[in-house]
């Protein structure tokens, strides 16, 4: 039987803890920040800024920041999707 010895197990466990950090589910973390809606949505920084400033977008702004709520993010696609007629 082999054993692992700390040295190279802690490489392992870091990276292991570091993939589970960054896998965020919809409700493991509903409020994000600006950079992460354009990571999120795949859209380009001034295209949310113009989003915002038509108030095309759910959004909640505290100061200066902005913040979004990943399922009203989610309601908003869905709700701008077409019908298709399968007739």
């Amino acid at each position: 039987m082999r054993t692992n010895s700390p040295r190279t197990f802690f490489p392992l466990f870091k990276k292991a803890v570091n993939q589970a950090l960054a896998t965020k589910t919809p409700d493991s973390n509903d409020i994000m920040s600006f950079k992460e809606v354009c990571k999120f949505l795949g859209l380009a920084e001034s295209t949310i800024y113009n989003l915002v400033s038509q108030r095309r977008n759910p959004n909640s702004k505290k100061g200066k920041r902005l913040y979004f709520s990943r399922k009203s993010l989610l309601a908003w696609i869905e709700s701008g999707q077409r019908e298709i007629n399968l007739d």
